[in-house]
């Protein structure tokens, strides 16, 4: 004997588990494919899905500018970095050395807004945000110079933006 019911499709996902877990295998079940062409997830959603008129999605609203304090630090938290081969770039100039600073929260919290829902931000445009210097330019620098550079970024780098590992294993 048969089935006549069709079966409700699924949608097989990764659940996030502690640390060092693997993830979980999860299955959520999916709306009727009659119901598909309905849905319309391109923009943030404060209620139910919205039948789609063709028109393109209006882009989301920005975020509000945090407000954040000017403060004088007791110390510096910039270190620069002079280059062995210095460049001239026709938007910035004369570069001889390259000044990294430390990043504030409310640096950090516009990174991470920015950021793309599915993946973390690239380490060189954290740099950029850092230097003052856009991120193809620091991938352009003399491997030399963009080692020392990188290597200041790298501990100026908050945890949050740090790999839960690295190839050395620690």
């Amino acid at each position: 004997m048969g089935s006549n019911v069709t079966e409700t499709p699924v949608a097989i996902v990764n659940v996030p588990q502690a640390a060092g877990e693997a993830p979980a295998v999860s299955e959520i079940p999916m709306p009727p494919p009659a119901l598909w062409a309905e849905l319309d997830n391109s923009a943030q959603s404060s209620g139910s899905a919205k039948p789609s008129t063709g028109a393109p999605a209006a882009p989301a609203a920005a975020l509000p500018a945090r407000e954040v304090e000017k403060l004088a630090f007791s110390r510096s938290t910039a270190t620069t970095v002079p280059l062995e081969f210095a460049f001239d770039h026709p938007e910035l100039g004369h570069i001889a050395s390259v000044i990294v600073r430390r990043l504030t929260v409310g640096q950090v919290g516009d990174i991470l807004d920015r950021r793309s829902r599915t993946s973390a931000p690239d380490l060189y445009d954290i740099y950029a945000e850092m230097t003052q210097l856009p991120a193809p330019v620091l991938r352009g620098l003399e491997a030399g110079d963009g080692g020392r550079v990188v290597e200041v970024c790298w501990d100026f780098l908050p945890p949050v933006f740090r790999p839960t590992s690295t190839a050395t294993g620690q």
